[in-house]
């Protein structure tokens, strides 16, 4: 990668670093809310390389799963509302073995994974999951456009500021 694509690749992570997208638990849609990250290319690509050669189905679970753990920073409770507005507090918990057990009352093998408690955590099917991901995924790409306007929108400033004007 030359010196530019790697500055430029820098400014995109940078701007992405510092984003969230707050979106219900199904299952628990009227009780939960997970405050996810928004994970730059950077934190995507070891993933989906950590997930190749699986079968595609198990690679798309796999690879949901570990985006939705890596990504989430805390999980809210509707603790009522003020205004018309919900009020949510932090539990302070992540998608974790601990959390599955100690919140949701799911019964976890010992060795059991982060993996593992989530798949327990969602409701009976794997759709629902796959929902919460792709509705992440789709905050992902509008973050992603968001930062590519605002890369473009100062590149575009930066070059009318150093452009002379005819009055020059």
């Amino acid at each position: 990668m030359s010196s530019v694509q790697e500055r430029l690749a820098a400014r995109r992570e940078q701007l992405q670093h510092d984003r969230f997208c707050e979106l219900p638990v199904p299952g628990y849609e009227d009780i939960l809310l997970a405050r996810y990250r928004i994970l730059g290319r950077t934190e995507l690509k070891p993933i989906a390389r950590n997930n190749a050669g699986q079968d595609e189905d198990e690679q798309e679970l796999c690879n949901a799963l570990d985006t939705l753990i890596q990504a989430c920073e805390d999980l809210l409770e509707l603790k009522g509302s003020e205004d018309g507005k919900p009020v949510y507090e932090s539990l302070g918990r992540k998608w974790t073995v601990a959390t599955a057990r100690e919140y949701f009352g799911v019964e976890l093998p010992t060795d059991a994974t982060a993996r593992d408690a989530l798949l327990a955590i969602f409701p009976p099917t794997q759709t629902e999951l796959l929902a919460h991901f792709i509705a992440y995924d789709a905050e992902l790409l509008t973050t992603a456009a968001e930062v590519d306007g605002a890369i473009q929108g100062n590149s575009e400033a930066r070059s009318a500021a150093e452009e002379p004007s005819i009055s020059q």
